[in-house]
């Protein structure tokens, strides 16, 4: 890292429901959550896709959700309130947390 002198690693990310550009990052953080720039979110499993929702502060019961519907990248893409209401996903704000969620990918 800067510390060391070594250039960082190239990493994209961006936190949910955010702006694009770097995220606020507090030195010596362990990079969880992070997205290397040569994968592509749409080849992700449920399982993946849980994890990096998690990591962002989703509410396991979300997460949960979607690895039991088998939610993986290319669907998560394009999941819509309907559709997390169809999967058990009620109240307003944590459809509003799902999509905002995904809609980073």
């Amino acid at each position: 890292g800067p510390a060391s002198g070594m250039p960082l690693p190239r990493w994209a990310l961006t936190p949910p429901c955010l702006p694009g550009g770097m995220p606020a990052v507090h030195a010596g953080a362990p990079l969880v959550g992070y997205v290397t720039v040569s994968e592509s979110p749409l080849s992700w499993g449920q399982d993946r896709l849980g994890s990096w929702l998690a990591a962002r502060g989703l509410p396991r019961e979300i997460t949960n959700t979607f690895e039991v519907h088998l939610v993986n990248g290319i669907m998560a893409a394009s999941l819509s309130h309907a559709d997390l209401a169809g999967m058990g996903i009620l109240h307003p704000l944590h459809q509003r947390r799902g999509v905002c969620g995904v809609h980073q990918l």
